[in-house]
């Protein structure tokens, strides 16, 4: 449980080295550059000129995105996990470069653009066929080419359509009018399909007739044909062009075999265009550069050996950070801790000088998440899936501690479901003897003791919390503070619930006194402490500490209520379950032959729903309880987090970076059996 401790660098090369010194840098992962200070080595230095690369690397990249999410439109091989987590190619160092160098890319995104031009063009000509056939629908029963229908010097002959309704109102209009001939073409559930011819004088009285009845003209002027015929000569072209759609469709899923060379490509671009950002922070003079940045000083010799065995010319200093400048902050844990660094850093990181709560949080985390579910066999589930998922998704190490915190919260629900009787929603009555023997409370049956084990859980992490912002207050030598205001708290806090539980249980009452005494203990210790106090009158300080305990002690009360969620969602949990069982049960019982099918369908699908849902809740509120409970009491965050110049990958996983974890992990257990020798 810490904060890396930081050192400041600054490494100055000759510039024909430049290049290689920062592709090293990227590749060993251990500086997190800064930029200079406005003014600072002007003497000597000047802004790095940058020659438009970044933006010609950031335009391949879009090139290579647009075509790889393109294609992934025809990968039917995707695994349903995929649109969660989606495929990484795994990869080491030479077939990635060799790729990059070799893999004609270019070619290949050229006829992936001139196959989905040709795919829109296709689909944009079979719609507009579509859309004639709908217009010449109504009129397949004419025995003559609309086309015939034209204008003349005195009359004028258009197709109408407009609803059914008004037609008649409109044709007694047009009687009135005189001088013109409609005739029905068709009529369908909406609309009236007609033909109409008039004279051309009487042109602006029955044009007002079919507008205020809402007709509209329809125009078949290029229909040269019967429209029957038409309408099977455009069906014939859409049969045509789709056959065509498919000929391109399998040109695509033939490309898609190149996808992972694609990828590749994407991410070796990706590596320079952060190396590219990195310049931005450079400073150069005519034969040198210069940088600095900071590392953790548990690589810090690493770092100065690797560039200086392999750039002798390049000059690594220590120097002193800017007045006002902090570190940046990297948490490290123990690899059974780690999981839970996810936690934190979804709340934030802590502020420099403010304490890891990584593994404060750990225990509490996965108590709280298993007693959300309370159910061995979904916690059986949940581990195997974790483990199934594990096995079969390529992931990096942020994805693998994420499925690590749900193995570890699987196992804290197989634990709950021991002690608490859950297997998949079954009842206690019905459980063998030997897994009865486990049972320390049932929540069905003991709803009480329940919501007191959850309250009683929420009392203790309050009072830790508490407990670290006292050790906070210590450790920066606030000691009137953490006496006043933490210390003299507990006291009282713990006497008001040793007098409160003396009034309600027997075998308390003699403990009333000595709660009372407790609280006043309390009281003297924040009274002594508040004199020593800065800055104020101390009976100022008293007074606001008496306040202040009123107030922090309905916060405290609050905060602890609120873990009464995980006995709700504990209990939701088991009852959800039983319900599938019951229901599972009554089509067995009620429904002939199609009955078990049905069974079997609800057990399965439904707690797969109850495990997925309350596995989500399990997270979601267990999480809150942290962030808003715990961490009130002691952690600000609003650290900014260290991230050294590194091989970002979007699509690739390195072989490499797996197999040097793993001999790192192995040099260090080598390391602690003998000694550090």
């Amino acid at each position: 449980m810490s904060v890396v401790k930081m050192g400041k660098i600054r490494i100055i090369g000759i510039k024909e080295d430049q290049e290689e010194v920062i592709k090293e840098l990227q590749k060993s992962e251990i500086i997190h550059i800064k930029s200079f200070e406005q003014g600072a080595l002007d003497e000597y230095f000047s802004a790095l000129t940058l020659n438009g690369e970044e933006r010609h690397i950031a335009e391949e990249i879009a090139h290579i995105e647009s075509a790889l999410s393109f294609l992934e439109q025809f990968n039917e091989n995707r695994a349903l996990v995929e649109n969660f987590f989606p495929a990484r190619v795994e990869t080491d160092e030479k077939g990635f470069e060799k790729t990059a160098h070799d893999f004609n890319y270019k070619n290949i995104i050229k006829n992936i653009n001139d196959i989905k031009e040709k795919i829109s063009k296709t689909e944009e000509r079979i719609a507009s066929l579509h859309s004639d056939i709908a217009l010449l629908a109504p009129f397949k029963d004419l025995s003559w080419s609309p086309c015939q229908a034209r204008e003349t010097q005195t009359t004028n002959s258009v197709f109408l359509k407009g609803p059914k309704e008004e037609y008649a109102s409109l044709a007694d209009n047009l009687n009135g009018i005189g001088a013109t001939f409609a005739e029905i073409i068709s009529e369908d559930a909406d609309f009236t399909y007609l033909l109409l011819a008039y004279w051309k004088e009487n042109e602006d009285k029955i044009s007002s007739a079919w507008k205020e009845k809402s007709f509209e003209i329809i125009n078949l002027s290029l229909c040269d044909k019967l429209p029957s015929k038409a309408i099977v000569l455009d069906k014939k072209r859409i049969a045509s062009l789709l056959e065509e759609k498919e000929a391109l469709f399998t040109k695509i899923k033939r490309i898609l075999n190149h996808k992972d060379k694609l990828m590749m490509v994407h991410d070796w671009y990706l590596f320079q265009l952060q190396r590219e950002k990195a310049k931005e922070h450079l400073r150069e003079s005519q034969r040198t550069f210069v940088l600095q940045g900071w590392v953790r000083e548990d690589q810090k010799a690493r770092a100065e050996e690797t560039l200086k065995n392999k750039f002798p010319a390049t000059y690594i200093e220590d120097i002193t950070p800017d007045e006002g400048e902090v570190p940046p902050i990297a948490i490290k844990n123990p690899p059974i801790i780690r999981p839970f660094q996810g936690i934190t850093k979804l709340f934030g990181l802590p502020h420099f000088g403010e304490v890891d709560p990584t593994a404060l949080i750990a225990p509490f985390f996965f108590i709280f998440f298993g007693l959300c579910l309370t159910d061995a066999g979904y916690g059986i589930v949940l581990v195997a899936i974790t483990l199934l998922a594990m096995k079969k998704i390529k992931l990096g190490a942020e994805g693998k501690q994420f499925f690590r915190l749900f193995l570890l919260g699987g196992i804290a629900t197989i634990f709950w479901g021991i002690v608490t009787g859950g297997w998949f929603g079954i009842e206690v009555e019905k459980l063998p003897q030997l897994l009865k023997m486990s049972i320390l409370i049932n929540p069905l049956d003991s709803l009480m003791k329940f919501f007191i084990l959850a309250l009683a859980l929420g009392l203790i992490q309050v009072f830790f919390g508490i407990g670290v912002e006292m050790y906070e207050q210590l450790r920066n030598r606030n000691f009137a503070n953490a006496f006043a205001d933490q210390l003299s708290f507990l006291i009282i806090l713990s006497g008001t619930i040793l007098w409160a539980a003396s009034t309600q249980v027997v075998f308390l009452q003699r403990f009333y006194k000595t709660g009372l005494l407790i609280m006043l203990v309390g009281g003297i210790v924040m009274a002594v402490s508040s004199l020593f106090k800065k800055g104020k009158n101390p009976f100022l300080w008293i007074m606001l500490g008496l306040g202040a305990v009123v107030w922090k002690s309905k916060d405290f009360l609050s905060n602890v209520l609120s873990y009464s969620r995980l006995m709700a969602l504990g209990l939701a949990t088991s009852i959800i379950a039983l319900v599938i069982n019951i229901l599972a049960g009554i089509a067995l019982k009620q429904i002939p032959y199609l009955g078990i099918v049905l069974a079997v369908l609800i057990i399965v699908g439904g707690h797969l729903f109850n495990i997925t849902i309350n596995t989500l809740g399990a997270f979601v509120h267990t999480t809150r309880l942290h962030f808003v409970e715990f961490f009130s009491y002691f952690f600000q965050n609003g650290g900014e987090a260290f991230q050294p110049l590194s091989q970002e990958s979007k699509y690739t996983i390195s072989k490499v970076k797996t197999s040097a974890a793993s001999t790192c992990l192995a040099a260090r257990r080598v390391g602690r059996r003998t000694g550090g020798r």
